[in-house]
């Protein structure tokens, strides 16, 4: 990780999210789109996967933690993510920072937060986002659908 600063700071297009993938990734600001000006807030997300997808055949897996028990993740420590949650700045928007999964998984810390500033989240995280790998290359065959469940795959898939 080499972290990178935002550049957008202003208003509710900032582009902590496209800082925080430069930093994981390695890259300069420049390099990675910024998906929260030029998509909005709804379909920032999508674009993000698509461009991790077609440039390093990764994804973004979400985790709200909001709906789900952080100690009971069973992520390993060290592992790191980026969390989302409410900025400390007067407004409260949206923000996103890097962070580490703390002690024995139950646990994160803040190891990067991309605004200027500094000052992390106001709180905890209200969503952790993975960085994962999903080209797993050329398949033999595609998987045959249920016409009961058309999302139903078969177990050896």
């Amino acid at each position: 990780m080499k972290p990178v600063k935002q550049e957008i700071t202003t208003g509710n297009r900032g582009d902590c999210l496209s800082a925080c993938l430069a930093s994981l990734l390695e890259l300069k600001i420049g390099d990675v789109p910024k998906f929260r000006r030029d998509y909005g807030p709804y379909a920032m997300m999508p674009a993000a996967r698509a461009w991790l997808r077609q440039n390093f055949g990764l994804s973004l897996i979400r985790i709200d933690l909001r709906r789900v028990d952080f100690e009971n993740l069973g992520v390993a420590p060290g592992q790191l993510c980026i969390a989302g949650g409410r900025s400390p700045a007067p407004g409260g928007l949206y923000h996103a920072v890097i962070g580490r999964i703390a002690g024995d998984g139950g646990c994160f810390e803040t190891v990067h937060d991309p605004h200027p500033a500094g000052r992390g989240l106001r709180g905890k995280p209200v969503a952790l986002y993975f960085l994962v790998p999903i080209d797993i290359g050329p398949r033999s065959r595609k998987p045959k659908r249920s016409r009961e469940n058309p999302f139903e795959c078969p177990r050896s898939f």
